[in-house]
């Protein structure tokens, strides 16, 4: 039984540092589509095909990575069960 609950702990582990380091990607990506978009390397309307301000697209872009690596860097707590056994 210990031995699962450790397997399904480091799987959290995993998952968490994933969620972690997408959320991060996401906010370099945005930087690097506005840097590429102010110098003028990239049309961003274009090449998204967007209707509105391209910098919506990155205000999204960037919050939802704020998003996911706010919940990525959650340590997870410890129940009662697993403060009593040493």
């Amino acid at each position: 039984m210990a031995q699962s609950t450790q397997h399904l702990s480091s799987l959290g582990q995993v998952l968490m540092k994933t969620i972690f380091y997408v959320g991060v990607s996401l906010i370099s990506i945005s930087v690097v589509l506005l840097a590429s978009d102010l110098i003028g390397l990239i049309d961003i309307k274009q090449l998204f095909h967007l209707e509105g301000s391209p910098l919506k697209t990155y205000a999204r872009i960037a919050v939802s990575g704020c998003l996911l690596a706010s919940i990525g860097s959650l340590q997870p707590t410890l129940s009662n069960e697993d403060q009593k056994t040493p």
